[in-house]
């Protein structure tokens, strides 16, 4: 038996090495703006790449660009640039647009064309200001973060994410709930210090149906089933 296992592996080789383009399967995006290269190897999927510059707009320091798979969901690095007397708010695709994305933001396709090039802004705030960045947390859409002042009421606003199979049923801080903040409620203070970025988690409940069953000139009764 040890010289069939010892053949198939022989073959299995060969097939890989004389196939184009055979390489592992997709892997996911790693945390911090690290570029979910394909690294485990499945065949056939050749995938193509779009660099992110981050530019610190009038602050200071440096970050390393990202290089972005297209199609694949990846996160942004976490800010490294700072500027006195200000604090970071997040990233615009403008010089002086309001913030698009978050801190270390979970993003997909800033661009669909290989080998270009996207320049994130860095967004800067009074000191003050915090981030509120809304996660769909297993949803679809895309919702911009909003920027808050320490001291002053905010409404929410109105979620935009959607789900298949699912109602949209509030806010949390934590991806596993529980709803927190209800759609479009007023907040206040959701940070309690200025340049902090807060995360607001969409939660969902399952939607459900009723089957009833009818007899159709028979006899008998069967209760109605919730799914």
């Amino acid at each position: 038996m040890k010289w069939v296992f010892a053949m198939l592996a022989l073959v299995f080789a060969l097939v890989f090495a004389v196939l184009p383009g055979c390489q592992g399967p997709v892997g996911l995006p790693g945390e911090d703006g690290k570029d979910g290269k394909d690294n485990t190897g499945t065949p056939g999927l050749i995938l193509q790449y779009y660099t992110v510059v981050y530019d610190a707009n009038g602050g200071e320091g440096e970050m390393e660009n990202s290089s972005f798979a297209i199609g694949l969901l990846v996160m942004l690095r976490a800010n490294a640039f700072t500027k006195e007397g200000f604090v970071f708010t997040g990233w615009s695709t403008s010089v002086e647009g309001p913030p698009e994305y978050a801190d270390r933001d979970m993003v997909e396709d800033l661009s669909t064309t290989p080998d270009d090039t996207v320049t994130l802004y860095a967004v800067w705030g009074h000191p003050n200001s915090y981030t509120v960045s809304y996660n769909a947390n297993g949803g679809t859409g895309y919702m911009p973060p909003a920027v808050f002042n320490l001291g002053q009421a905010y409404t929410l606003a109105a979620n935009t994410f959607s789900r298949t199979g699912y109602t949209f049923d509030g806010w949390a801080n934590l991806e596993i709930g529980p709803a927190k903040y209800s759609d479009k409620e007023t907040v206040h203070n959701l940070s309690q210090s200025g340049g902090i970025t807060v995360y607001l988690y969409a939660q969902w409940k399952a939607n459900t149906y009723t089957v009833s069953f009818d007899a159709n000139g028979g006899e008998g009764a069967m209760a109605d089933t919730v799914f």
